[in-house]
């Protein structure tokens, strides 16, 4: 298995905190992880993902619009360039 860290603003911890809520992420460890990081006084984060649970998040995220918040576009980038370069 992969595993790389990822870094995250605190604007986009929060908004994958809330997108994920209610999915069924919301009781994995990675959604633990993203919540707790979240929390910190830390302008960014740095989590350890594995690439299959990028993977879980990008499937859990909702399809992309030209309205979504750039943070949540940040996010899915971030993501996919995460997983191409493990």
């Amino acid at each position: 298995m992969q595993r790389g860290i990822i870094t995250f603003s605190t604007e986009e911890q929060t908004v994958l905190v809330a997108l994920l809520e209610g999915t069924t992420m919301a009781s994995s460890l990675v959604f633990s992880r993203l919540q707790a990081t979240g929390t910190s006084q830390n302008a960014e984060e740095k989590i350890e993902l594995s690439r299959e649970e990028a993977e879980s998040i990008l499937d859990q995220l909702p399809i992309p619009s030209a309205q979504e918040p750039e943070s949540v576009t940040e996010s899915r980038q971030k993501l996919s360039d995460f997983i191409q370069n493990l």
